[in-house]
């Protein structure tokens, strides 16, 4: 990926924990199950109630090194979602150049396709191949077809000065499927793109996530006993949304003291 640029003032916080984000599995890469910018200031919020309750919680294995780095990890994320969006806009734009061209393409194809069935109709073997021609099932091949029957074309004219079709047209319709070409090209490119940048903000969230949820379980571990002091250990956002009936799954209780 490109270098990065720094978008939220938090660049060295995102390269310092780029290197854990990209160590995580695939199928360990969680997607965000809160906004993002609430789950950074839930993080902010933990970070500094583990810190009032940390000679308490240092009894049964947190340590300052997972504090530093719940911080850190915090900023990266917010740092991660800043780039991805930022990049997500701009590349939207190229992808919609094509969206757009997909159309007019699309429209090419299908008159060309009905001028080659009715020019061919009397000529068995060249209107099967007409018909092969115009059975594009994606975008790619869409493109492949207009250049396809301007070959055809190009190779047997007489069929088509006799429906009245201008054969010129050939020459102007290959230099649309090479743009064509290039514009599906680049959206495809920019879709990839979007993909990684996407993908990095993902393992960003899941890197912050596992390390909240296992400083969560130090805090209702320790301070099981005591309700006010252990609803602080719970995430607020999924205490307002969890579904009527199912327990949040940061609210379980431990039922051994966690493990670094």
């Amino acid at each position: 990926m490109e270098e990065t640029l720094e978008i939220t003032g938090h660049k060295q916080f995102y390269e310092a924990e780029l290197p854990a984000m990209l160590a995580l599995d695939p199928d360990d890469v969680k997607l965000p199950t809160i906004p993002i910018e609430e789950f950074v200031y839930e993080s902010e919020n933990l970070y500094s109630t583990a810190t009032r309750y940390f000679t308490e919680l240092t009894k049964y294995g947190l340590t300052q090194e997972m504090l530093d780095t719940l911080l850190s990890r915090a900023r990266a994320l917010r740092e991660a979602q800043a780039i991805w969006t930022s990049k997500y806009n701009a590349l939207q734009e190229k992808i919609k150049l094509w969206d757009d061209a997909s159309k007019e393409c699309g429209k090419l194809q299908e008159r060309l396709n009905k001028t080659f069935r009715f020019a061919l109709r009397k000529e068995p073997r060249l209107l099967k191949r007409a018909k092969e021609i115009g059975k594009s099932s994606n975008d790619r091949d869409m493109i492949q077809d207009l250049q396809d029957y301007c070959a055809l074309g190009k190779e047997y004219p007489d069929y088509f000065t006799a429906i009245n079709f201008n054969t010129e047209e050939f020459a102007d319709i290959d230099k649309k499927a090479l743009e064509y070409g290039r514009l599906y090209s680049d959206a495809i490119s920019q879709k990839n793109k979007q993909h990684d940048y996407k993908d990095i903000r993902d393992r960003a969230f899941t890197i912050l996530n596992n390390l909240v949820r296992d400083i969560r379980d130090y805090g209702r571990f320790a301070f099981y006993k005591d309700d006010n002091i252990k609803k602080l250990f719970v995430s607020e956002y999924h205490k307002r949304h969890r579904n009527k009936g199912k327990e949040d799954p940061d609210e379980k209780k431990p039922t051994t003291p966690p493990k670094e």
